[in-house]
């Protein structure tokens, strides 16, 4: 995968990813935007504290994907792990704008 232009996937194929299992899916966005607003399941990893080691070591062998609110800071996310010798993860085309403009839930205390 190129680390500056990270693999993309659709929020519908990412929902099917999701009930099928083996998905790894991480919030880079902050905490307020995370409990404001998030897909279930995912974990927050916000950028400002963002460790590619960590984060591939959590997933524990499952593929990761990243999402903000747009692209721009998972897409800065994944950059990250090329520097540090790791697979680049895959991103969520739109975020989590794409993830509602496909209809599909979200949770936290602002939905």
């Amino acid at each position: 995968m190129d680390p500056v232009n990270p693999s993309e996937i659709d929020a519908p194929e990412l929902a099917k990813r999701l009930k099928e299992g083996g998905i790894a899916l991480v919030d880079v966005r902050s905490p307020e935007e995370h409990d404001d607003e998030r897909i279930a399941g995912s974990a927050l990893v916000p950028i400002d504290a963002f460790d590619p080691q960590k984060v591939t070591d959590d997933a524990k062998g499952r593929t990761l994907v990243l999402y903000c609110m747009s692209g721009t800071r998972s897409a800065r996310a994944a950059a990250l792990f090329a520097p540090a010798s790791l697979p680049t993860p895959i991103t969520l085309r739109e975020g989590i704008f794409g993830w509602k403009a496909a209809g599909l839930p979200t949770e936290g205390s602002g939905t």
